[in-house]
């Protein structure tokens, strides 16, 4: 058994600590499978700024040089500071007389020192995305987690310079202001960080791309930049787009655009969430200690018609936790019939929002109760928890941009039994096993795990707390 201590508060990941990439990204991979050294002969050259690549001897033609650029840029979410659109180019001829692309020479939005220091920031958004997940996890929470919080956090870019340009990862998650081709990159490039597989999707009919993420070795179609809300709504996201097969995504529904005429890398054909209630949820979907979802449905045609649920994603039900009865202005004498109540956790504690207040809800207790009223008179359309602030999203009406407004602090609760890191209620010999276990790093503990296991309450985790916890079932005290 190891005896080191460990700090008994969360962990958190040193703002110094390597991003490594252990997920794939793929675009257009029948052409990369052709052209793989060219491609990454490209893409090497870009990570070291070169003012000219050759790659004179992988034979790429002037027809092709746009696809093997696109895909080096593509796969590399990364090279932000390249222009995608432009470049320039040197041809020559074999001694088999075929005019070959010589070299390619980039144009570099900006110098080394400046994008150096573009990257130390996107680097440090990447990890506080990353600080919402848990080892834990599994694919699904992370990648559900992921889309959650890119679409809270980014808002779609609709002025001018969006018309003229295209968008990349840095402006998605350091600008948070961004399109579809952003979304598609910052998306990538974090299942990426977190060993998720995925790919780039384009359709050049629709103008729009997208991506595909590989779930349990399968892969579906996953649209954030369309479960954004527009205008932008600080507190709500969708998952309307979330997880569909190719079947599912090209059809229209009454609240569903289809997806048509696009080049993808592979087929998704499982059809495993196409029906699945989370597809209603149109608040944060929150993940609790035990592996509980809660969301709101905020629809007021859905099957849970303005109601915060208990979500079971293997059984694909749920269950009513709290009725939101109230209702949002329309006009003076006028209500909304949806409503647009958020949802966000801190703690294993709930926070939503109605018109005029804040509302909590603890998840281990039940105890649930109102935060108080919101100063403004304006209507909160959602909300948020950041750094254990809330804040409400205001606005006059749903159909204009809302401001996010501090509204107060998180509930400070002490809603957690001591020793009892297994959580069934009981201080015994499975807490002191778990305790061991999580010592030698074979179990990850949440937040709540760290505090229970601290049970001589100085401030670490060692094997005191176990030899505590023996004394006190020894004492009678099971």
């Amino acid at each position: 058994m190891g005896a080191s201590a460990v700090s008994a508060s969360a962990v958190s990941t040193p703002a110094d600590t390597p991003l490594n990439q252990t997920g794939t990204i793929t675009y257009n991979k029948a052409f990369y499978d052709k052209n793989a050294e060219a491609c990454d002969a490209i893409a090497n050259g870009l990570a070291n700024h070169a003012s000219s690549i050759n790659i004179f001897n992988y034979k790429i033609q002037t027809d092709n040089i746009g696809n093997a650029y696109a895909v080096a840029l593509k796969k590399n979410p990364l090279f932000f500071y390249v222009d995608n659109n432009n470049y320039y180019m040197t041809t020559k001829k074999s001694s088999d007389g075929i005019t070959y692309i010589n070299s390619v020479i980039p144009i570099y939005r900006y110098d080394e020192s400046t994008t150096e220091q573009m990257t130390d920031k996107f680097n440090a958004e990447c990890k506080k995305y990353l600080a919402k997940l848990s080892n834990n996890m599994t694919d699904y929470q992370k990648a559900l987690t992921l889309h959650d919080e890119i679409a809270l956090e980014c808002e779609y870019g609709l002025g001018d310079e969006f018309s003229t340009r295209s968008c990349d990862a840095y402006d998605a998650l350091v600008n948070k202001e961004s399109t579809c081709e952003g979304y598609t990159a910052a998306y990538s490039y974090l299942l990426s960080l977190v060993g998720i597989d995925s790919d780039i999707v384009n359709s050049s009919a629709m103008v729009h791309a997208w991506n595909k993420v590989c779930i349990d070795g399968s892969y579906y179609n996953v649209d954030i930049t369309w479960d954004d809300p527009v205008p932008d709504n600080n507190g709500l996201v969708s998952h309307t787009y979330f997880l569909l097969s190719d079947d599912e995504i090209a059809i229209a529904t009454n609240n569903r655009q289809p997806h048509y005429d696009y080049v993808s890398s592979y087929s998704a054909d499982n059809s495993k969430y196409d029906k699945s209630l989370f597809h209603e949820f149109n608040t944060k979907m929150c993940i609790d200690d035990d592996g509980s979802y809660y969301a709101i449905s905020n629809s007021y045609n859905s099957k849970y018609k303005k109601s915060l649920v208990k979500y079971n994603l293997e059984a694909d039900s749920a269950e009513v936790v709290k009725t939101i009865g109230d209702y949002w202005k329309a006009s003076e004498t006028g209500y909304w019939l949806d409503g647009f109540a958020g949802l966000d956790m801190k703690d294993g504690v709930l926070y939503y929002n109605t018109p005029s207040s804040v509302y909590y809800l603890n998840t281990k207790t039940g105890e649930t109760d109102s935060l108080g009223k919101i100063s403004s008179d304006k209507e909160s359309y959602g909300m948020r928890v950041i750094d254990g602030k809330i804040y409400v999203a205001l606005s006059s009406t749903p159909n204009e941009k809302t401001t996010l407004t501090y509204f107060g602090e998180c509930k400070d609760f002490d809603d957690f039994m001591l020793g009892d890191v297994t959580g069934d209620g009981q201080i015994d010999i499975t807490d002191a096993t778990s305790i061991q276990k999580y010592l030698v790093e074979m179990e990850v503990y949440t937040e709540n795990q760290i505090k229970c296991a601290d049970f001589d309450k100085d401030g670490y985790i060692t094997v005191n707390d176990i030899t505590a916890i023996q004394t006190y079932m020894a004492d009678g005290n099971v």
